[in-house]
This record gives C-alpha cells, structure tokens and sequence, in this order.
C-alpha cells in the first residue's frame, strides 16, 4: 500500500512539473514533455489528464521519452504509440496499450503485429487469440519483430519460430508443440551420432566426443539387446577409431575408453563402472563373469554388505527395484557367494540389544563395519537397538559393539585456591613500653600442620613439609585465606565449571525534574564478583591429562551507589591456558592479583591541632594490601568413586612419609 501510495503521488508531481515547465501557450493548447521515465507512469499521468482508464499489459516494460505540443489528445495519444512502436485496444470503458496486436481481418485472415517482443509472449498472445493450446518450455528471450498474416495459426507459429535455429513447431491432437529439434537437442546434450558400419560381421566405426550412454544404446541396438547402464556418471569417449574388427573387440574398446564394464543376462546387458583400469589387470580378469544373484527376503543393500565382507575383492552391485544383486567374481566364488547368500536369508534373525553405557543415536553416528544402517534400528527408549541380520554378522557386530559399549573414563580434580595477602604499612606514633626481657625472647620457630589436616586437598604429600609448614604458617597469621576446597568430577572430552560468586543488585536512579531530587527508576542491575573456573579435560591413550582452563577472579569496588548514585566499580584478572599433566600431578596456576591501598589517620581531639606540639597526638596509618590467587589443580584418572578410606590413606601415607622416615633417620 505504501509502495502504491509513493508511485502515486510521484507520478502526480511528474505530471505537474511537465504542465508548470511548458512555456505559456494559447488557450486550448496542450503539452507534454516526459523525459526517461516508466511506460507505466507515462500512462497513468496520461490517464489522469484525459480522464479515460489507459493500462499496459505486461509486454509494455521500460523507460522512454516523450514530448508534445498541440491542441487534440487524440494526436497525442497516438503520437505517443507510434513513437514507442505500440498498438492500443480501445473500446468504451478502457484503452490498453500493447506491443503485440493479433486480429482477424474481413477476409478471415488471422494477421499479428509485434514490436520488439520475445517468442514466448507472441505465442501467449496468439494461443489466447484463437484459443488454441500452444505448449513450449524454456524459449530463447532474444526479442524479434513480427508482421504476417495466414489462415493457419500453424504457418505463422512455424514463423516466429524460424528465426531460432534449433527450434521447431509440430502439431499435436489439436495443439501446437513448440521447442528443440531432436537434432539440436543432441548437440547441446553432447550426443554426437557416430558411423557404425558393419559387413561380414565385423566393424567399423569413428567416435570422438560422444556421450557413453548414446554409444551403449547403438552397440546394444546393434546386438538386438535391451540395456541398463548402472553408471551414476556419464563419460565421454573419445579417440576410438576402429577398421573391421569382430564386436568383442568393439564393446571392449569402449569399456576400456569410458571406465566400465558389462555382463549380458538373458536379453539384458547391464554396464557398471569397472573396479580397475588397468588394461592388463582387465584382461586377466576375464575369467571373472558377472552373475545375477537374487536375494529373497535379504534387502539388496544388506545382501551387498554381507558380501563385500565376505569376499572384498569381488564386485557388487545392488539391484533395489530387482531383489537381487550382480556379483562379479569367478566360478568357484560365485557358487561360494550364492550358497553363502542361502544360508544368510536362513539364520536371518531380529533381536533387540541393551546397550549398557552409550545411547542409540551415539551408536547410530559411528557404526562399526561389521553392520550398516540396513541392519540396525532404533527401538525408542535410547538405550537399546534392533538388529536384523544373519548370525554370523550379529556375532561380528557384538564384537565391534563390546570395543564401543565401555565406560567413559572420568576425570576426578582435587583443586585447592588460596588467596595470599601480602600488605604493607606504615606507622609512625610515640610510645613507650617497660617489661622484663626472657631467655628466648629474640627468636621462636613453631611448625605444626593442625590447619592443613582439615583440609580435602592432600597438600603434605604432593608438596612436602616445608611447603606445608609455610603455608600452615600463613593460614595461622591470616596471611593467607583457603577460598576454595573441594574435588570436581568430569567425563574426559567434557567441560565441569565451578562458580564461587556473589551477585550485588542495584536500582538505577534519575533525577526528578520537578524537585531535582533522585528517585528510582525501577531497572535493576547486577555485579557479579567472585571466582570463576572452568576446565576442559581428555584423556590421551598414553596416560596424560591435557587441559585447557580458563580461571577468573573478578572484585567489587567500594559501595559509592547512595552517594554517587552509580553502582561500584568492578575488576577482573582472568588467565587461560592449554597444559598437560601426569596422573596425579599437580598442575599451579598464579599471577591473579588484586592491589588496594588505604590511608587512616588518628587524632586526639583538640591537643592534635596544636602546631608541632599536636605531632605528638596524631598517628597515621598507610596500607598497601596486594592479594594474589593461586590455584592448585591436580588431575586424576578415576574409573569409580572415590572409595570411603581413601582420605585416611593419604593422610595415612603422609604420616609414615613425615613421622617414620624422621624417626629412621634419627
């Protein structure tokens, strides 16, 4: 409706400017002046002006020019069609404007006038005239001129045709058929006739350039054979020249030329697309004839499939509209093949399989050999499948089906994050103590591992004493805080996230125009701030675990939303890497660091603000705190869970490493 309305109202303006632009002329005079623009609005601005319906049909496409100056729209009009080369239909309600006039003269003549049209719209034109059916299907579009007059609506077809070289007009029923020619249709296929002589039962023939199937269909209409061409392509043959030879000779030249191969059964001689090129493997191979096998009850597919298993140097094609298949091999094979065959459709059985750890469609996408899609289908509930097919088939298929129908192997992560702070600061304050100094007051040393034994990650044994008292040190002193403790579980090939978060949700503001005061706005945002950890794990078939991780830490800032009336601001420290690692080896993963400072300062009211004097009673303290994250990951194969015991054992393990090995060295 849109697209109408701006034609509409921009043929309007067309139709103005030519009416404003014309130079003033006497009463009763009229102009028009079109420059490049649509038949379509030329018309209807001509339509608009003289108040009569004017309309093209669909032959009227394009853009032309047009000026005129007179007194009579009738000159005009006319004008307008002979300028353009168009014809005009007029009767009381409408005037349609045409390049193609058809009409019968008084002496019953049918006469046809077109301009610049294309064959397909002459015959249109020509079938709706006299009502006569006129087929055709893909016609050139090259545009042609046409004035005649005939009695039969056949002679001017065949004339609008005749400038189309390859294309003709016959009559069929009470119709008219128009298109290619047999000959120009064989040229443009590239099915080029050849000489194929004959006498005292040899032959001779020259052939370059012609389609395979064109030469089997006159070899086989030669021997009086009916013929099959089992080929999905289509060659060309070409460079065959051949002078009085017997027709084994003939049919074996082309074979050799085109890449096939045939076998004659009763009258029907089938062509396949020959298992080797090799001249010299062919000809050794002649003692091989192909047989027809039927296959009864075995679907051709199957019956193809259990073959090619059973003797994979011989070739078969499957014959789906036939129940039977073509078997290329020598005698003593063929017989075995046949008997083989028999014995299949016998101890064909159906029986439905319990698949134990992958689902149907899993098996489905990567079927073994020993089966096709033929012989396995699904039963609908995912875990199990119907089997169709012989014994001796099923009994491979379960075979091949035991290797696939296995656990996956699982990947157990013992992961432990520590966030270590290390702040400085400074303090400068007066002050003064007295005590009583001890023996031993310069120095302790202390090491216990009571904060580690808490904890589910085996850090004694996987990292040593040293490293343990250190780090039970650090937690003690609050020098380092345990974030994260805990062991993940994952299929190899497959993706465990951990998400340790918090969500922060804040109203947005606006400010009111009437009072100029904040208020809500309703829209709520969130910040998510916390630790973030996914890791993609496989199992390579020597044992390593190779990783791709990808570990954030992200930190919300301090809370200025009811002051500033925007949320905190926020940060992020995010690493990803691609590692590999032994079973049980621990993998340590730093460098994610968050650095803040503060500043404080002390006063005692009233003293502290005297000059110099209020030094004295003031104190100020400067912080700089620096937290880093570090994540240890150590990867485990697991077939299983984790036994009850096993956390006993480790610290079992690490107790005779530590205790006993002290003692004995003792």
């Amino acid at each position: 409706m849109k697209n109408t309305v701006k034609k509409i109202a921009a043929t309007a303006a067309l139709f103005a400017a030519c009416l404003l632009n014309a130079p003033c002329k006497p009463a009763g005079t009229i102009s028009f002046e079109f420059i490049d623009q649509q038949f379509g609005d030329i018309l209807y601005a001509l339509s608009s002006f003289s108040g009569i319906s004017i309309i093209g049909d669909e032959t009227v496409i394009g853009k032309t020019t047009f000026q005129f100056s007179g007194t009579s729209f009738d000159d005009a009009f006319d004008l307008f069609l002979r300028t353009n080369r168009l014809y005009a239909g007029k009767t009381d309600r409408c005037w349609t404007v045409t390049k193609i006039r058809t009409e019968r003269t008084e002496g019953g003549m049918l006469r046809i006038d077109a301009f610049d049209s294309t064959l397909g719209s002459i015959l249109e034109r020509l079938s709706a005239e006299t009502g006569t059916a006129i087929v055709f299907s893909a016609l050139p579009q090259t545009a042609i001129s046409l004035h005649a007059e005939a009695e039969d609506l056949f002679e001017l077809v065949s004339l609008a045709v005749k400038p189309f070289a390859g294309y003709g007009a016959e009559r069929f029923g009470n119709g008219i058929s128009v298109g290619q020619t047999d000959r120009a249709h064989s040229q443009i296929s590239g099915r080029i006739p050849f000489a194929l002589r004959s006498g005292n039962g040899l032959y001779s023939c020259d052939i370059d350039g012609t389609r395979a199937s064109d030469v089997f269909a006159s070899l086989c209409a030669e021997e009086g054979v009916s013929w099959s061409n089992l080929v999905k392509n289509d060659s060309l043959v070409s460079g065959v020249h051949l002078e009085n030879v017997d027709y084994e000779t003939l049919l074996e030249t082309v074979l050799v030329q085109s890449g096939c191969d045939t076998f004659l059964d009763g009258s029907i001689r089938y062509f396949t697309s020959a298992k080797t090129q090799d001249s010299s493997k062919r000809a050794r191979s002649r003692s091989e004839t192909w047989t027809r096998i039927e296959t009864g009850r075995l679907s051709p597919a199957k019956a193809a499939a259990l073959l090619s298993g059973r003797f994979p140097e011989a070739e078969t094609v499957p014959l789906e509209d036939g129940r039977a298949i073509l078997f290329k091999s020598d005698a003593a094979k063929t017989s075995e093949a046949q008997s083989f065959l028999a014995l299949a459709e016998q101890s064909t059985i159906s029986e439905a399989i319990k698949l134990k750890y992958i689902s149907s469609s899993e098996l489905l996408k990567a079927l073994p050999p020993s089966a096709d899609k033929s012989c396995v289908a699904e039963t609908g509930t995912g875990n199990s499948i119907f089997f169709t097919g012989p014994t001796e088939m099923k009994e491979r298929f379960l075979s091949d089906l035991a290797e696939m129908d296995k656990p996956r192997e699982r990947i157990r992560y013992d992961m432990l994050i520590i966030q270590y702070d290390n702040s400085r600061s400074s303090k400068w304050a007066a002050g003064a103590e007295l005590k009583q100094t001890r023996i031993g007051d310069m120095t302790a040393v202390s090491g216990n591992f009571g904060n580690l034994l808490n904890l589910n990650f085996d850090v004694i044994t996987l990292f040593g004493y040293r490293f343990s008292m250190n780090l039970d040190a650090a937690l003690a002193e609050n020098r380092a805080k345990v974030c994260t403790d805990t062991t993940l579980h994952a299929v190899s090939g497959e993706t465990v996230k951990f998400r340790n978060t918090s969500t922060y949700r804040y109203r947005d503001t606006a400010l009111d125009p009437e009072t100029g005061k904040p208020v809500y706005t309703g829209v709520t945002r969130e910040i998510v701030s916390g630790i973030v950890l996914e890791i993609t794990g496989r199992i390579s078939g020597d044992g390593l675990v190779t990783m791709t991780v990808h570990a954030s830490v992200s930190k919300r800032g301090a809370d200025v939303s009811s002051t500033a009336g925007n949320p905190p601001a926020t940060s992020e420290k995010s690493i990803e890497t691609r590692l590999s690692a032994k079973n049980g080896e621990p993998v340590i993963l730093s460098g994610l660091t968050q650095n803040d400072e503060s500043l404080a300062e002390g006063r005692v009211p009233f003293i502290s603000r005297i000059p110099l004097l209020g030094l004295l009673f003031r104190h100020t303290d400067k912080k700089s705190e620096s937290a880093e994250m570090v994540i240890y990951l150590v990867p485990h194969i697991s077939n299983g869970p984790d036994s009850p015991g096993e956390k006993q054992e480790r610290l079992a393990t690490a107790f005779e490493r530590l205790v006993r090995g002290k003692e004995d060295s003792e």
